[in-house]
């Protein structure tokens, strides 16, 4: 406590323009060089993400591998409501398969830990082109921060991730999905607007606002995160970014990879919903001077 206590008094001796710059500086510094790989394949897919911000690789399992681990996996996680003693909450360390769900009516359900259900699903995590294609394109220090099993029922109800939003202010965050069923635009897939990771002087103010959140304190003192864009918001970066918007679907087996620093929403589903597994690959903060109340 009295070291937490030291770096609240500190950050707020500093003008805030410098704490930012000092963040970015020690961040970029832990975070280590890219490593190149000499795989065609993974150099080809990183010049896509550098390019794009978003992959979409179809049969990158086979669709009927994918479709037996969906219907297991789901059968699983509901299986884990039934059980109080494998119930954790969210982000509990380690110790336990963590079960979770955002907004109920929807029927999106989180998994974390998903190889502890199926051990299968482990390839997944352990795959050497995925390991490859995340250091290549983001650092030799980045790590598996978050692994999860999501599904989302067929239900045209509105859910807070289908608004346009981004992950980051400037961190890595690099996210792998597996889609466990097939994605098409009746399902609730993923939208990305092609391009919009790259920086941009209109993301500024945006910048500024998650990174006094993420450094300074929780929404109740500090104001909203602001990850989010409105719909006036979201016009003006479509125009600044090219107007592309990219629906990423394709049959259970396909691989999509993605930067979330860019803008992407889930889209309300109308039909027979999704299931996927996840990684999300990050450069954990808690060395970074000042550090952060997010992903410490």
């Amino acid at each position: 406590m009295a070291a937490e206590n030291l770096h609240l008094s500190l950050i707020h001796f500093l003008p805030q323009s410098a704490v930012f710059a000092l963040h970015r500086r020690n961040y970029a510094a832990a975070a280590g060089a890219r490593v190149m790989s000499d795989d065609p394949r993974v150099s080809e897919t990183v010049h896509q993400l550098d390019e794009d911000g978003v992959v979409v690789i179809p049969g990158f399992w086979n669709r009927e591998r994918a479709l037996e681990l969906g219907a297991r996996m789901e059968a699983a996680a509901v299986a884990l409501e039934r059980d109080e003693h494998a119930v954790a909450p969210a982000f509990d360390g380690d110790k336990k398969i963590q079960r979770f769900y955002w907004e109920p009516a929807t029927r999106l359900i989180r998994v974390m830990r998903p190889e502890m259900l199926d051990a299968s699903s482990q390839a997944f995590y352990d795959d050497a082109f995925i390991w490859s294609v995340a250091k290549s394109y983001t650092c030799e220090n980045i790590v598996s921060w978050q692994r999860m099993y999501e599904s989302r029922a067929g239900l045209p109800i509105w859910g807070a991730a289908d608004n346009w939003h981004i992950d980051e202010a400037f961190y890595f965050k690099f996210k792998a999905f597996l889609y466990l069923s097939d994605v098409s635009a009746e399902t609730a897939l993923y939208m990305y607007l092609k391009g919009s990771h790259r920086p941009a002087p209109c993301r500024a103010t945006k910048t500024r606002q998650i990174l006094s959140h993420d450094i300074y304190g929780l929404a109740s003192e500090h104001g909203v995160r602001g990850n989010h864009v409105d719909e006036r918001e979201f016009g003006y970066l479509k125009k600044t970014y090219g107007d592309e918007e990219v629906a990423c679907v394709g049959p259970a087996g396909s691989l999509l990879l993605i930067d979330t620093d860019g803008l992407h929403k889930a889209t309300t589903p109308n039909s027979s919903g999704c299931r996927m597994l996840s990684q999300y690959f990050e450069l954990p903060r808690a060395v970074i001077w000042p550090p952060t109340f997010k992903n410490g």
